[in-house]
């Protein structure tokens, strides 16, 4: 079916269509919901209530009118009502119009930047800056259109968005030149002590003797850390969605561990904190030794592997 019959059998509330609208569009609404909500849950949840407001009001859609866009403004209005709602991050009384232009800084030096590193940058951001550089940057929203989302002035929006932008610049800057870090494709680091960001879409890390602190972030990627010669020092934060997560480390290691996955199997005498088990994952807090270092790991419906060097 073309977009003008899909538009004209939704409107006959036909449940074949409505079920097509949703193959196409699902993808689009999470990836929008979950960019400004940064929670799975909620993002999920907010796009099945966006298809069903959207259906409810079909009736508005013209056969001229991009459909997916249409939905997806839907789903991203309910995701600032949340905010606003939950955080009050956009109430009126929490902002206040800044009455000097914010200069915008230029960043001329973004060879070998990702988008996906760019991303886990603006996910640093403040909250008031981040969504509204999302929706500049990676929504493709102008300044009017955002200005109608979150029910602010456009001169707002724009400060907002340059206060926004310089940060980022700024946090780019930083890691350009202190902070090692490989995107987009698999990767191995070995022997290294200082800050690490890895962040990509589908790949494998695999890290050797990296101390810390380590982000990696992997979308449905396997994450592989083994400490030979080495013990982790600081902090190190671990994320792949439905990929496994696998860490050796000696026994001597003192570390406080949060595990979140499908299963989580160890060969190492950890102290049990705690562990719980709910919808389909095992949630698990451990201590070994004196559990200086935090370490955090989170591989959704993916397995955690932490093994005895």
């Amino acid at each position: 079916m073309n977009q003008k019959d899909i538009i004209q059998q939704c409107k006959q509330n036909k449940y074949t269509a409505q079920i097509e609208v949703y193959k196409l569009y699902k993808n689009l609404l999470y990836n929008s919901c979950y960019r400004i909500l940064k929670n799975r849950e909620d993002a999920e949840d907010l796009v099945q209530d966006a298809f069903i407001k959207g259906f409810q009001k079909i009736h508005q859609v013209n056969e001229e009118m991009n459909l997916g866009g249409w939905f997806r403004r839907i789903a991203i209005n309910l995701c600032f009502d949340k905010i606003r709602k939950e955080k009050h991050v956009f109430s009126i009384e929490n902002v206040q119009e800044i009455e000097a232009e914010t200069v915008e800084l230029e960043f001329n030096n973004a060879e070998g930047l990702s988008i996906d590193f760019i991303k886990v940058c603006i996910d640093k951001l403040k909250e008031k800056h981040r969504v509204i550089v999302v929706l500049y940057l990676i929504e493709e929203y102008n300044h009017r259109e955002i200005s109608e989302i979150l029910q602010l002035n456009e001169s707002t929006v724009r400060n907002q968005y340059a206060r926004g932008k310089n940060q980022l610049i700024t946090m780019l800057q930083k890691h350009k030149s202190n902070t090692f870090f490989y995107l987009n494709k698999a990767s191995s680091l070995s022997n290294f002590n200082g800050e690490v960001e890895l962040t990509t879409s589908l790949s494998n890390f695999k890290l050797t003797d990296v101390t810390g602190p380590v982000s990696i972030n992997s979308i449905g990627g396997n994450v592989t850390v083994e400490f030979d010669k080495k013990l982790p020092l600081q902090l190190y934060s671990v994320y792949t969605n439905n990929g496994f997560i696998d860490i050796t480390m000696p026994s001597t290691s003192n570390v406080n561990l949060e595990a979140n996955g499908s299963a989580i199997y160890s060969d190492l005498t950890f102290d049990v904190l705690s562990d719980q088990e709910s919808d389909g994952q095992q949630h698990m807090k451990l201590k070994l030794k004196r559990g200086n270092v935090k370490m955090k790991l989170e591989a959704g419906f993916g397995t955690i592997y932490l093994r005895k060097k």
